[in-house]
Formats: C-alpha cells, structure tokens, sequence
C-alpha cells in the first residue's frame, strides 16, 4: 500500500470511529456523510465496500447508537463453542456439554480475576462479587 492510499485508508477509519462514537442520531447522519466524503476521497476498492456495507448495515447501526447494545458476548460464546467443538472431535455430544461448561467457568473466573487486578491497581473498591453457597466457586480449592 502506498503512503497516499495508506493515509486515506487511516482517515476513513477516523471517520468510521467517529460514526461509531456518536451518541445522537443526528451527529450519525453528518458523521455519515463526512465518511462518505472520505471514501470518495481515498477512492479505493477497498473503501468503496466498506462504505456499502456500513449503508447495507445502517438500520442496524442507528440502533446500536441509540441503545449501545451488541451481541458481541453471544458471538464470542459461539465461537468458543465451535472452537471447542472442532478441538474435540470424535466425542459424544454429553462431552462437549462438560467441556463447554468448564471453559465458560474458568473464563468467567479468570475475567472476576482480572476485574479485581485492574481495580486494585487503579485504587478503586473491587467489584462486589456475590458468591453463592451452593455454587463451585464455594468450595475450598
């Protein structure tokens, strides 16, 4: 990629993460067409895609910007999901049920884990983390 087309590509990624930054729908619209601009400008093949995707996906877009919700967790449980179940070939489905289980678990350990490092190293109160009696995490290791 040669530096003219390297620096448009970086100033339609500015664009795009302005659009995705705003919080109105108006700002949307004109972070819109300051992207389209953009494209029109880099006039790459690239670009061209990207910028009908984003009008394909608009709908879409218009409401993660006003509610700010994803479905990125429920991608990322799918995926492990298939990654577990092409790792664990040749087993019955009951066995991925406990691998499933068991991955879920220690990811979910290691995040409360990583939560509790990051507050103590920014000096501020840990996350209140209600354990249960009767839940795994109760028992002595």
């Amino acid at each position: 990629m040669t530096p003219p087309a390297r620096s448009a590509a970086w100033g339609v990624k500015g664009c795009v993460r302005m659009l995705l930054a705003c919080t109105d729908l108006d700002a949307a619209d004109t972070a819109r067409g300051q992207l389209g601009i953009t494209v029109l400008a880099a006039d790459m093949p690239e670009t061209w895609r990207l910028w009908e995707t984003i009008n394909d996906w608009w709908d879409e877009i218009e409401t993660f910007i006003e509610t700010r919700v994803t479905n990125a967790r429920t991608e990322a449980a799918n995926t492990g999901i298939k990654h577990i179940k092409r790792t664990g070939r040749g087993y019955r489905n009951h066995h991925y049920q406990r691998r499933i289980r068991l991955r879920s678990h220690r990811q979910t350990r290691r995040r409360r884990t990583r939560l509790n490092q990051q507050a103590a190293a920014a000096n501020c109160e840990q996350p209140a983390i209600v354990i249960r009696q009767d839940s795994p995490d109760s028992q002595p290791a």
